[in-house]
């Protein structure tokens, strides 16, 4: 669990977020962590069904919802883990996102082709996943504000793999758009995009 908290992004949801309005009544949860040499810190999180919870040890906080895994292991006494099952899926994001489009040490990526009717992905070993995520944080990024056209949709998502934690999701839009990991946006020239688009074929 300590060790799935420390890989949550610490950073607050971007001020564009807009969170459903499912009636709930959200569930608190206080988490106490004791340490060999008596002390012991807390951390507050909440089960909300609309998600837009922060998680908090009082000095850090992060928008990454975890409600639904405490309250899993509140219910069974087992931690599940906070890695997705789905290869495109990008989780609920990995620290240092909010200050670089891809952290490093990346050893595989999936590019993955988002379409509900002809949905594809590749899979590619640390060589390619360094490459690709060189050229992505040498672009310049502004932090991310939902500034997207009307219209624009998710194309690709690039999902870059760690040896411990959870991935690095970075999603490629239509309609020129950019890309961005829900915390940073960039633009990205014709011959980047035609390079992450032949990594499909």
């Amino acid at each position: 669990m300590v060790t799935d908290f420390n890989h949550l992004p610490v950073a607050a949801s971007p001020s564009w977020r807009a969170c459903t309005l499912i009636g709930s009544i959200p569930r608190s949860y206080l988490i106490r962590l004791r340490y060999s040499n008596g002390s012991v810190s807390w951390i507050g999180t909440a089960y909300d069904d609309n998600q837009c919870v922060v998680t908090t040890n009082g000095a850090f906080h992060t928008m990454s919802y975890i409600g639904d895994a405490v309250s899993a292991a509140y219910n069974t006494r087992r931690w599940p883990s906070l890695n997705p099952t789905d290869q495109c899926d990008p989780g609920r994001g990995r620290t240092g996102q909010d200050r670089q489009m891809v952290p490093k040490g990346a050893i595989g990526l999936t590019v993955c082709k988002l379409s509900a009717t002809a949905p594809r992905k590749k899979t590619y070993g640390e060589d390619v996943a360094k490459e690709i995520s060189a050229k992505i944080v040498s672009r310049p990024t502004e932090k991310e504000e939902g500034s997207c056209p009307a219209g624009a949709t998710p194309s690709i998502r690039l999902i870059f793999r760690y040896s411990q934690g959870p991935p690095a999701g970075v999603t490629v839009w239509t309609k020129g758009c950019g890309i961005d990991n829900r915390f940073l946006r960039s633009e990205v020239p014709p011959a980047l995009m035609a390079e992450l688009s032949d990594l499909l074929d």
